[in-house]
């Protein structure tokens, strides 16, 4: 009895002294957290409103001023940002596209030199790599409203995360970084590139050491840890307040299963980082509350006129970036945002439903690739678009798109060496094509995969 109880005492000042450890480090690493976490009371949807309008026409004055190619866009669309008045005003404007940005991206560079930008790859949840630059700010804000988005399924800063889908597919210099920061922030990174049962295995004695609060990854990783275990009969032994889900998307019936093995409720989000959109669910699970702090996120018609009640273009406009703002930018997603009101209490906008980021993942040789962890994989290559198509288990066939075709021999070699040493030996297939063909009014499916079972695919 006494030994059980030093033992309870014992976590729990574990427990104290993390939350303590990441509070001063925050002090000084980001303070935008803690002010979000504890001092930034929430809003009514009018004060948001407005709040963000006068966001929107700061930036919309900065970047005319400070970016050329906005200086020529407003001009050329007949937008005056010193006389904008209602959101509505930037609609005059055409929807900006990574095509665009490719071709003008010198044109994006601040006449004055900014600190603290930096450049960051996406390889594009529609098969189009993006590079783009972020501030300091944003990137801090970014983290931010990560947390905060958290709280809505009951986080608590310094509580115990586990994430299932980072882990860098090529050599990371500055990888001891991470770990630093990690150990701070009391997160456990796991990385489920190229994993398979035995790493699931590995991975479950782990996390159970780790005891953690809460579980984070991309939907997929995190379904097929949920369906090993329930296939091998294994029962966490760790309490989950919640489950994060992330950067694909969640079917119902994915859901479901990791609800049911894990015992807890699972709260997804939506997130855009060159976008600076996030939106997360609440414990009514009746959508996505959308963050209005740092960025407008409009859903539009074919016209480019905001729409609601109706699916349309998920655009986005960054409101606290001074290195490369994006303004009505193209997220590739689809989606029906309405002017409802949570009974959670919550005001803010409401991303209702989100069509987009349809996507599979590999299995080659019993091991398992996540979409996201291959876009980041693409997003280091020069290829303007591509797709992934796995004919069998044993088969893959990588289509891609160049304008410049210099370099498709070094893709090809950095491509093949990152999945080869995570998977094995399989057949890999290049197929350098003009483009690829997308069905009108669809957002295609980056990786084709015909070896998926039906149970995920369908919701």
């Amino acid at each position: 009895m006494e030994s059980s109880k030093w033992v309870f005492n014992f976590m729990t000042a574990i427990k104290i002294y993390k939350k303590i450890l990441m509070h001063l480090f925050l002090v000084f690493y980001n303070p935008y957290i803690l002010y979000f976490f504890y001092f930034k009371r929430d809003k009514s949807r009018l004060a948001l409103g407005r709040e963000q309008f006068k966001k929107l026409k700061k930036t919309l004055i900065y970047s005319y001023e400070n970016i050329p190619f906005y200086k020529k866009w407003f001009d050329h669309n007949g937008l005056n940002p010193y006389k904008t008045s209602v959101l509505s005003d930037i609609e005059v404007l055409p929807v900006l596209t990574k095509d665009i940005i490719k071709e003008n991206i010198e044109m994006f560079a601040p006449i004055k030199p900014v600190l603290g930008c930096k450049w960051v790859s996406t390889g594009g949840s529609t098969g189009t790599p993006f590079k783009y630059q972020m501030s300091l700010k944003n990137r801090q804000m970014s983290m931010a409203m990560l947390f905060k988005g958290w709280a809505l399924g009951g986080y608590a800063l310094g509580d115990t995360v586990v994430v299932l889908g980072g882990g860098s597919l090529v050599s990371d210099k500055e990888e001891w970084v991470s770990r630093f920061k990690n150990y701070y922030l009391n997160m456990h990174k796991f990385s489920t590139y190229g994993l398979d049962n035995d790493g699931f295995n590995d991975y479950f004695q782990k996390i159970t050491k780790l005891n953690p609060l809460f579980l984070r990854g991309y939907a997929s990783a995190i379904f097929l840890f949920a369906e090993y275990l329930q296939n091998n009969n294994l029962t966490p032994r760790f309490k989950l307040k919640a489950i994060f889900t992330t950067s694909e998307m969640l079917y119902s019936k994915q859901r479901v299963l990791i609800e049911k093995v894990f015992s807890c409720s699972v709260f997804d989000g939506y997130g855009l980082n060159d976008g600076a959109i996030s939106a997360f669910e609440c414990d009514k699970h009746n959508g996505y509350h959308i963050d209005s702090e740092r960025a407008l996120l409009e859903i539009v018609d074919e016209q480019g006129i905001r729409t609601v009640n109706k699916q349309g273009k998920i655009l986005a406009t960054t409101l606290v970036e001074s290195c490369m703002p994006l303004i009505r930018y193209d997220s590739g997603d689809l989606g029906v945002c309405n002017d409802e009101y949570c009974t959670c209490g919550n005001e803010k906008l409401i991303l209702k439903t989100l069509k987009g980021r349809i996507t599979d993942f590999l299995k080659i040789n019993g091991k398992f690739i996540s979409s996201p962890v291959l876009t980041v994989l693409m997003g280091k290559t020069s290829a303007v678009n591509y797709q992934v198509e796995q004919i069998d288990k044993s088969k893959i066939i990588i289509k891609m798109v160049y304008k410049n075709k210099l370099s498709i021999q070094s893709d090809q070699e950095l491509i093949t060496t990152s999945l080869k040493s995570k998977v094995g030996e399989f057949e890999l297939v290049f197929d350098v094509v003009d483009q690829i063909v997308v069905l009108n009014g669809e957002k295609y499916k980056f990786i084709v995969n015909h070896c998926m079972k039906d149970s995920i695919v369908k919701s």
